[in-house]
């Protein structure tokens, strides 16, 4: 079945609530994304801590909980900062770039990608931490560079319609930690709905 861009007809107050549930995929993926970190911390017994370790050890080749991590902390945030793409894609009024939106799903994908190539901390060159590691700069790089097209695109959109504000201040602090080096605070201003 086919989403329409319009409102429901059953309810012509409300956009369709299927479209409404998909742009859902930004919060889940910041939830899912901070509890991981957060879990999967707290059961490790090595003296890690976020503030002097990088993010991947999480879910390091050899690390407890690995699998686990990579799935929880990478991939399923992943899988859902790509369909908020596409929840703002097909909500993004006509004649607005959609360059922005391509970026966050490039994100959404290298993220995914450092969750299926696992960094090896004794073996820094081989070849799964050389794709993680570039898995993990790609996604925080095309995050980035998704800000000079992003915000014209949700100003454009009508607040109900994605819950602009929700939207902006749970995607921006998404990507903040990133697996190389350690964690990195980004700060941008929240966008607040009309």
């Amino acid at each position: 079945m086919k989403l329409k861009d319009e409102v429901d007809p059953k309810f012509p107050s409300r956009v369709n609530p299927r479209r409404e549930r998909l742009a859902l995929a930004g919060p889940a993926a910041s939830l899912i994304f901070a509890a991981s970190l957060v879990g999967f911390a707290a059961r490790r017994t090595d003296g890690y801590t976020h503030g002097h370790k990088a993010v991947s050890e999480l879910g390091a080749v050899g690390a407890a909980d690995a699998l686990a991590f990579n799935l929880l902390g990478f991939v399923a945030p992943g899988v859902l900062v790509a369909c908020l793409a596409f929840a703002i894609f097909k909500r993004a009024p006509a004649g607005t770039s959609r360059t922005g939106t391509a970026l966050v799903a490039l994100s959404g994908l290298s993220m995914v990608a450092a969750g299926v190539f696992p960094v090896d901390m004794e073996a820094r060159d081989s070849a799964t931490s050389t794709l993680h590691l570039a898995a993990a700069s790609l996604s925080g790089l095309f995050w980035c560079l998704s800000l000079f097209w992003l915000a014209p695109v949700l100003r454009g959109i009508p607040s109900r319609s994605l819950r602009r504000h929700e939207t902006y201040a749970v995607t921006w602090t998404l990507l903040a930690p990133k697996a190389r080096g350690g964690d990195v605070t980004v700060s941008v201003p929240i966008s607040r709905g009309k």
